[in-house]
């Protein structure tokens, strides 16, 4: 009697091997169905800032306070690198910087909260941006300031401040700890990203878009107003033109940032006292811990032994106090554990002279982020010298304006590659994007059904 083929169950295997490859297909993208894929922790608000040859900035804001994440590379499909937010303090207000890029490159990316299981993407594509080129660097500063509180009058910590200057692409900083900000004017690109934009020292209007967790607030000013801004409490809108008495904007010559030689050293008012590193307002310097330093010009009103408060404000406030050795020098370096966060920060000396009357200095700086800044380091070491070590310029620049179009509402999708961390761990850790071992349990199961059936068939026949 002839042999009946029994297809059904040769159909029946194929279709358990299919299924067996779709549920490997899913485990690896962890696709949104996925439970964990909250609509409250979706990015809202994405802004894309401070885009310079070597950087950008991303920020956002979440309903749900969660930990941040930027997955970026190179290629759409191979995302392999991570950014995360500076704390691992849960929050609605994201601000995170990519940084280690190259020039004139292109770079795509998607957000993450909480971990990398669920990534949002720019309505199913990924978010993308392009570097501009390198230009020539900058020594002299032109740099603009404030300080924000929240409606009870303290310092509103982490807010971040959007600014939107005519020609130039809008840029971004963070609220400090003291409730301190500030920005440099003259590293601000143009639109296009090929040049330093051109503005009036006075009268180029400057809009300023404050957001916190819990308000917001709106700034209208000029440059002459703006070294510093006056005091902004958030929930409100202010127009601060009048305070200096604008003219005629086309009147005025425009400022064009020009390489320049690095200034001397500044003195106290009363010409008793300087800090050398960092020499001039607004410098950017390449190391976390950094060692400051300067001298006294009149050792008969500042003699030896003069003590020295010295105030370093950042996220954390130090405090310490010095003293003029016999050389007419002081010198200061932050606590072995500790370093600055990439960002603008502020020293301030105060000592009284011989005459008892107080003086103070008080200097703004920025600290770049690894690998961006050209200028040497000047650093703590253990012999207590100074040691210079070249490393590239960050050049803070930006992108769209935070507040004249609308955002793209982020949408979650699943990640196809696998994500490497180009980050240290922290205490916390970075979320497993799957687990490999289920998977190629599956997968050998699958085979084996598959090679079995195929020989009992065979055998069969």
């Amino acid at each position: 009697m002839k042999k009946t083929k029994r297809i059904p169950t040769m159909l029946a295997l194929l279709i358990l091997i299919a299924g067996v490859a779709l549920g490997v297909f899913l485990v690896q993208k962890q696709q949104i169905f996925n439970p964990r894929a909250n609509i409250n922790k979706s990015p809202m608000d994405v802004k894309i800032t401070n885009v310079s040859d070597n950087s950008f900035t991303v920020s956002w804001k979440t309903q749900d306070p969660t930990v941040g994440y930027v997955v970026w590379g190179t290629k759409e499909n191979a995302l392999e690198n991570i950014a995360k937010d500076n704390s691992e303090t849960k929050s609605q207000l994201h601000y995170i910087q990519v940084a280690g890029l190259s020039p004139m490159n292109s770079y795509s990316f998607k957000l993450a909260s909480d971990n990398q299981t669920n990534l949002y993407d720019n309505h199913g594509q990924a978010y993308k941006i392009t570097t501009g080129p390198k230009l020539n660097s900058i020594t002299a500063s032109d740099t603009i300031s404030g300080i924000v509180l929240d409606n009870q009058g303290i310092p509103a910590q982490n807010a971040i401040i959007y600014l939107t200057i005519t020609n130039g692409q809008a840029t971004s900083t963070q609220v400090k700890a003291t409730g301190n900000w500030l920005i440099s004017l003259n590293t601000i690109r143009t639109e296009s990203l090929q040049d330093w934009v051109k503005y009036d020292l006075d009268n180029t209007i400057i809009d300023l878009s404050i957001q916190s967790e819990e308000a917001k607030a709106n700034v209208v000013t000029t440059t002459g107003c703006a070294r510093p801004v006056p005091n902004v409490t958030l929930g409100k809108t202010y127009d601060f033109r009048e305070l200096c008495g604008q003219t005629n904007q086309a009147a005025s010559t425009p400022i064009t940032p020009t390489p320049t030689t690095q200034p001397t050293p500044l003195p106290t008012p009363a010409g008793l006292i300087t800090i050398e590193n960092p020499s001039f307002d607004g410098e950017t310097i390449n190391t976390n811990q950094p060692q400051f330093y300067g001298t006294t010009t009149n050792i008969n009103k500042v003699p030896a032994g003069t003590i020295i408060t010295i105030k370093v404000e950042s996220d954390q406030v130090y405090t310490d106090s010095i003293i003029v050795d016999d050389n007419g020098e002081w010198q200061w370096s932050l606590p072995a554990d500790a370093a600055l966060e990439t960002g603008e920060h502020i020293i301030t000396l105060s000592f009284i002279d011989e005459d008892g009357e107080e003086q103070t200095i008080r200097r703004n700086f920025i600290v770049a982020s690894a690998s961006e800044s050209q200028l040497p380091a000047f650093e703590a070491s253990p012999s207590a010298e100074t040691s210079a070590s070249p490393t590239p310029t960050a050049t803070p620049s930006l992108t769209p304006t935070p507040t004249s179009t609308p955002t793209p509402t982020a949408t979650p999708t699943a990640s196809a590659s696998a994500i490497r961390t180009s980050m240290p761990s922290t205490e916390a850790g970075v979320p497993d994007s799957g687990y490999l071992t289920p998977t190629l349990l599956l997968s050998i199961i699958g085979i084996g059904l598959f090679i079995t059936g195929f020989f009992s068939w065979t055998t069969k026949n």
